[in-house]
């Protein structure tokens, strides 16, 4: 019987790596791409070598015990617990083992032909191989579309002048932001770093700088944020007009007060109050 390099060595690289990602969805542990290329590699590496070795089966069969605990240790240490981790992993490859004596003996028709001879004409690793290739990026593009999507519904574009510049933006719909102005009781929007530039003259924001923020605007003032731990001050001035965007046929017209903030906020240019649109 003649056994091809490459067979063995896309057959270990794949089969180990998929045995890997069993493991780790039984365990419902995230997935470590670099452990589970390192753990394929080890593997690939010792079962090409593997033949060449003649030794007692006492130490051949501490020698797989050796590179079974060292492959655990990559692939859960700090992850999972290890022994368990070993066993899941053990038990997944005889299950996979299992699964390709099946074919083999359904293919050639005898237990020991199915154990000593090649049963395809190409590694058996590239069956499990091509549908992990088109599983893994379809799964991924589906994630993507459908976190997209969810995120997106919470995504509102808005206008609104204030110190007479008209400033178009999109907006987040933040759910915990019921910020609002102790005065007024109007909602309180705050806007990102970009707009805040956008809408401030220098003397403005030298005026911020030197905390004589108040002066910017007659309805201008400071409101004391409180979070777990930090206290701070944030700048608040009254929009003229704010609008959102909810749909062609259905838009907000707002009075809104605007935190100046000097952050970017994510990749919206405004944290919007669930206060603004009825959800």
């Amino acid at each position: 019987m003649y056994v091809y390099i490459e067979f063995v060595i896309i057959d270990n690289l794949v089969i180990t790596a998929l045995i890997a990602l069993i493991s780790y969805r039984i365990l419902r542990v995230s997935v470590s791409k670099k452990r589970v290329a390192l753990a394929s590699i080890i593997a690939t590496i010792i079962a090409v070598f593997y033949p060449f070795i003649y030794a007692h089966f006492l130490l051949l069969l501490l020698l797989r015990i050796v590179v079974a605990s060292i492959l655990s240790l990559i692939l859960f240490i700090k992850k999972a617990p290890i022994l368990k981790g070993a066993i899941i992993f053990l038990l997944s490859t005889a299950t996979l083992a299992g699964i390709i004596f099946m074919l083999g003996f359904i293919i050639l028709g005898s237990a020991n032909n199915a154990l000593y001879s090649p049963f395809l004409e190409f590694p058996i690793g590239l069956f499990f191989l091509i549908p992990m290739l088109i599983y893994y990026p379809i799964k991924s593009l589906i994630k993507g579309v459908s976190k997209s999507r969810s995120t997106n519904e919470f995504y509102y574009n808005f206008e609104f002048i204030a110190l007479d510049k008209k400033i178009k933006g999109k907006g987040f719909l933040d759910s915990g932001n019921f910020l609002s102005d102790d005065k007024s009781g109007l909602p309180v929007v705050v806007i990102s770093s970009k707009l805040t530039l956008k809408i401030l003259s220098q003397e403005q924001l030298f005026l911020i700088a030197t905390n004589k923020g108040e002066q910017i605007q007659k309805e201008a003032r400071y409101l004391n944020i409180t979070t777990i731990g930090n206290n701070s001050k944030l700048l608040i001035i009254k929009a003229k007009k704010f609008k959102v965007y909810l749909d062609k046929s259905k838009n907000i017209m707002s009075e809104v007060m605007l935190g100046l903030s000097l952050n970017e906020i994510g990749q919206a240019d405004a944290l919007l109050s669930p206060l603004l649109i009825n959800i």
